[in-house]
């Protein structure tokens, strides 16, 4: 039964639908219904044949949306999806994402390139965007919609639906071939985003984002113009935050470079760098040092341990911070938390905090679940 229209694109429509199981259970999936399949069309039935193909070979990867059932009705091809509602765009904020929270899906989406990429032949994701990695309650990353993935050796028309993160090889044949370090330019790019939130980052794009006015972003012809342009670049993380982990924020830059052969060969490398750093953490601001980023936090030295009433009764007035092992979200107010909860997206496995240093049960507040 469908429920809900999610999004709809050139690429397919997708829905929010129940799957009806044995017992009259009923699973959630996302239901993706493709652009019918024209009889006679023999280039677009074997691209949906590829498709399906990619899926199978990708099985059941913990960093890949997995796919319960697929075929044709009527011509009309269709996949459906594990349901993840959440997606990297949706939780996407104007303040910065902690920096464990940036350097693990880094790692997460590296993994899952990892996979991709080692299919016989190589395939390229070729449109990863924050819209395409989904977020799960138990801190997972999963990397969805490979309607544009394609070979690495395949030429293709240097089209794409998001110019946001797109590799300027992916844009003009000038920038040689496409290769793995074509889906680690975009991610990159994700990394950067997150890693700075949404004002920050902005306000490093000033040829294409209306930083003054209203913060508008440019036409494509202006990403395409700054991601062809080797005169133009990103200041690091850490150079505009600089309580950003420097050794994180130099591996987002190196993804980031416009020429392919300067960045990482390949996804594995990259993992191999991440795994070598020091776990990051959100170290605080000092003093005296507050970024555009916004206030200075407290420092741990200073901060006092919140009671235990602190965050034992909701307060409309306070905002939460909820983490899953090391992946941290917030602030959210009390009606977030309450909408979190009925979506299935926060669980009682869940920790809570005032101030991100002291954390309790997400239990201890009553009344939430």
């Amino acid at each position: 039964m469908v429920r809900q229209l999610l999004s709809d694109g050139s690429n397919g429509t997708v829905y929010q639908a129940d799957e009806l199981l044995p017992g009259n259970q009923k699973r959630p999936v996302a239901l993706k219904v493709l652009p019918v399949l024209v009889e006679g069309d023999a280039k677009a039935q074997q691209r949906f044949l590829e498709s399906v193909k990619l899926l199978i070979a990708l099985g059941s990867h913990p960093n890949i949306v997995s796919v319960y059932a697929m075929g044709v009705t009527e011509q009309v091809p269709w996949l459906a999806m594990e349901w993840i509602p959440l997606t990297l765009a949706a939780a996407a904020k104007d303040l910065p994402a902690a920096p464990e929270q940036v350097a693990e899906m880094m790692k997460q989406v590296a993994n899952a390139l990892s996979a991709l990429h080692a299919l016989t032949p190589p395939v390229l994701h070729n449109d990863l965007t924050p819209a395409n990695i989904l977020m799960d309650q138990f801190g997972g990353y999963k990397v969805t919609d490979f309607s544009l993935a394609s070979p690495a050796a395949v030429e293709r028309t240097r089209i794409l639906a998001t110019v946001r993160y797109a590799a300027p090889e992916l844009l003009s044949g000038e920038f040689g071939p496409l290769s793995p370090a074509t889906d680690l330019y975009a991610l990159g790019h994700i990394a950067y985003e997150m890693a700075l939130g949404g004002k920050l980052y902005r306000e490093q794009f000033p040829a294409i984002y209306d930083t003054k006015g209203s913060g508008r972003e440019g036409t494509t012809p202006r990403w395409m113009a700054w991601h062809c342009s080797l005169d133009t670049h990103c200041r690091p993380p850490h150079e505009v935050m600089p309580s950003f982990p420097r050794d994180t924020s130099m591996a987002i830059a190196r993804l980031m470079r416009k020429v392919s052969a300067e960045r990482y060969a390949s996804a594995p490398a990259l993992l191999a760098e991440l795994r070598q750093q020091t776990p990051v953490s959100a170290t605080p601001v000092a003093q005296g040092q507050a970024t555009s980023a916004g206030p200075t936090p407290v420092p741990v030295a200073a901060a006092t341990p919140p009671s235990e009433s602190a965050v034992a009764v909701m307060d409309s007035e306070k905002r939460y911070y909820i983490r899953l092992g090391d992946r941290i979200s917030g602030p959210f107010d009390t009606t977030a938390m309450q909408r979190l909860v009925r979506r299935g997206e926060v669980s009682r496995l869940h920790k809570v905090s005032l101030d991100r240093v002291h954390w309790l049960a997400i239990s201890s507040i009553e009344g939430l679940f």
